[in-house]
């Protein structure tokens, strides 16, 4: 496992979001397997709402880049990763941690996005490889 503690706050100071620790795995060999030539990442991300106004989020919102091929979350079962990053409002001042899972090559540079899923741009990275 990869241990990170990284944090970058966003420029508007809506939300603080901090990558906590990133792991891999083959799957479980049963319902919960990657693609082919693939590994699942996980990824443990809490968000907090700095601004005065509810915040939605989802997990659209982010995404992994493997030397530039971009991948949205994938789902797997409750049974093999508990506490699944979902969908849902943050309140003024509230916080949210879950496991942001998805899927990505073993070999080259990896990076965990957060690009709104209004939008096209990305307003944070942090390399994760």
């Amino acid at each position: 496992d990869l241990h990170l503690s990284l944090r970058r706050q966003r420029q508007m100071c809506i939300r603080d979001s901090t990558v906590t620790k990133v792991s891999y795995s083959n799957g479980d060999g049963d319902m919960n397997v990657p693609d082919n030539s693939k590994q699942y990442v996980f990824v443990d991300v809490t968000i907090k709402n700095n601004s005065d106004k509810d915040y939605e989020y989802n997990p659209l919102d982010f995404q992994l880049s493997n030397n530039g091929n971009k991948t949205d979350n994938d789902y797997v079962d409750d049974d093999f990763v508990q506490n699944q990053f979902t969908s849902g409002t943050l309140s003024p001042n509230a916080s949210y941690s879950g496991t942001w899972v998805g899927q990505s090559g073993s070999d080259g540079n990896l990076s965990f996005t957060y690009k709104d899923s209004l939008s096209n741009t990305s307003d944070f990275e942090f390399q994760l490889r």
